[in-house]
């Protein structure tokens, strides 16, 4: 199924051809199963279906299965912070449905317990760490080089599988 990329008439930082190159370079397997990326600002797809969980409204992006596996992106200021997004929020999808039971373990208890993290928001949790660190080995990764453990997991997540 080819990944739907839509709604972003609606801004003029990134065009859909920006998004297309931003994600052509990522393992096939990593956004095989993601079926629509869409920028949402009215965040009309997150209040039409069936969640009990409250909405984040500081949020700028999220990932879901519900109704499908798809990325929302809801606001964003410039070229950068929108592949940040956009890759933390793939970041996600490769946690939940790429990485293996042992390896998602491997990250959870031992990876990201290592104290050392790319950003505050990668404290939140071990998912919001991965997804940060999957994010800036993109994007810039001379800033998580540094922390070679993690940057060790996330190099061979995308060049040795």
């Amino acid at each position: 199924m080819p990944l739907v990329v839509k709604g972003f008439s609606k801004q003029n930082i990134i065009s859909p051809a920006q998004i297309e190159t931003a994600i052509i370079h990522l393992p096939k397997h990593h956004i095989s199963s993601l079926e629509c990326i869409a920028f949402d600002p009215s965040r009309f797809y997150q209040r039409s279906y069936a969640d009990p969980r409250p909405i984040n409204y500081a949020a700028a992006g999220e990932y879901s299965r519900l109704p499908i596996n798809h990325i929302l992106i809801f606001n964003f200021r410039s070229q950068n912070e929108f592949l940040h997004i956009l890759y933390h929020e793939i970041g996600h999808h490769v946690f939940k449905h790429v990485l293996d039971s042992f390896q998602r373990k491997s990250w959870v208890m031992d990876v990201s317990r290592n104290g050392e993290y790319v950003t505050e928001y990668a404290k939140t949790n071990a998912s919001e760490d991965f997804a940060e660190c999957y994010s800036i080995y993109l994007s810039d990764r001379e800033r998580l080089a540094p922390i070679q453990l993690k940057y060790k997991f996330i190099e061979n997540l995308m060049f040795n599988e």
